[in-house]
C-alpha cells in the first residue's frame, strides 16, 4: 500500500499539459520555457514518445522492455526469457529477448542517475550521446531504434543516429527536468522512515 501511495502528478509538465495528450509534442506548452518547449518537440519528433508515451507512467503499458543497443553482447542477457514464454504462451527463441531491459517511467528522472540497467551513464547528457551516436546494431535491437536503408537493392537495417547537438541535448534536458515533481519528492510522509534525528 505504501508504494502504491506515492503518485507524482504535480510537475511543471503535469500542470502544463493538456490532460487527454499530455504528450502532444505539436502543442507548445504556456509556461514552459522555449528551450522546454523545443526539448519536447524534439522527443517527439524522434519517436522518444513511442516508449515513452503519455501514460500516467511515461512509459508504455504492455511492451515496456526493450533492445536500446547498448552492447553488441551483453553480460547481462536481461529480461527473464522464461518469464516472457509463459507470458506469451508460445514456444519462442531463447535469444529473443537478449540485451531487452525495462523502460523506465520519465517521471523525476533528473534525480535517478545513473542511468540504464548496469548504471553505465552518470548523467542525461551520457545517456542522449548514446542516442545520438552510440546505439550498437545488436540483432534485437528495438524496431523504433531501426533505420531500414536500402544497399545493393536488399533493405537492411541499421541504428538510427539521432546525431543531437549540445543545444538540442541542451533542450531535451529541459524537459525532462519538467518531470520533476517537487511536490512529491518533498512530501514528509515519504521521507527516510530511519533518521535520526539530533
Amino acid at each position: 500500500m505504501f508504494l502504491k501511495a506515492i503518485r507524482s502528478n504535480n510537475s511543471k509538465c503535469d500542470i502544463s499539459s493538456d490532460k487527454n495528450n499530455p504528450f502532444n509534442w505539436l502543442k507548445e506548452f504556456p509556461n514552459f520555457t522555449a528551450e522546454e518547449n523545443r526539448g519536447k518537440q524534439l522527443m517527439g519528433k524522434d519517436g522518444c514518445f513511442n516508449c515513452h508515451n503519455g501514460d500516467a507512467n511515461f512509459q508504455r503499458g504492455w511492451n515496456n522492455w526493450a533492445n536500446i543497443g547498448l552492447d553488441l553482447n551483453y553480460t547481462d542477457k536481461g529480461i527473464n526469457t522464461q518469464a516472457m514464454l509463459k507470458r506469451f504462451g508460445m514456444p519462442l527463441e531463447e535469444s529473443l529477448f537478449e540485451g531487452s531491459f525495462k523502460i523506465p517511467s520519465l517521471r523525476n528522472i533528473a534525480l535517478t542517475a545513473p542511468y540504464m540497467h548496469d548504471g553505465r551513464f552518470a548523467t542525461l547528457n551520457d545517456v542522449l550521446n548514446h542516442y545520438s551516436g552510440g546505439i550498437k546494431n545488436h540483432k534485437n535491437l528495438s524496431w523504433e531504434l531501426n533505420d531500414f536503408v536500402l544497399q545493393n537493392g536488399v533493405q537492411i537495417s541499421q541504428p538510427k543516429r539521432f546525431n543531437y547537438s549540445e543545444e538540442d541535448k541542451q533542450a531535451i534536458i529541459a524537459f525532462l527536468n519538467t518531470l520533476t515533481d517537487y511536490t512529491m519528492i518533498s512530501d514528509p510522509k515519504f521521507s527516510n522512515p530511519f533518521q535520526v534525528e539530533n
